[in-house]
């Protein structure tokens, strides 16, 4: 069939360098001294954190207080991927590859 239409190509050459993802650390609750993280927690005056009437301002006092003693007590480690969830470890790999093994079985 004929077309009124031309066709167009061309090549795009670009030098592309690999960009290494950024390592980020996040929490290591396996590790997590929680005894000592009760402790503090019970010695906040909570009273005295939710005595203003704004509750934007109690939740981030809340929210400050309840990081720092996370940031005191649980240690951190260092994540290679960002493609993954950092709960995503070895042992949801193996049942996602279980799985998987099913999913081609049936």
């Amino acid at each position: 069939m004929l077309s009124d239409h031309c066709g167009i190509s061309f090549d795009i050459e670009i030098d592309v360098k690999h960009k290494t993802s950024p390592k980020r650390k996040v929490f290591n609750y396996d590790k997590g001294d929680y005894r000592a993280l009760n402790q503090d927690l019970r010695d906040i005056n909570w009273d005295r954190v939710f005595s203003c009437n704004d509750p934007c301002l109690a939740w981030d006092r809340f929210k400050r207080l309840v990081g720092d003693a996370c940031e005191r007590r649980i240690p951190k480690k260092t994540i290679r991927s960002q493609f993954q969830p950092p709960w995503y470890d070895t042992d949801c790999d193996r049942i996602r590859r279980k799985k998987e093994k099913w999913r081609l079985k049936a």
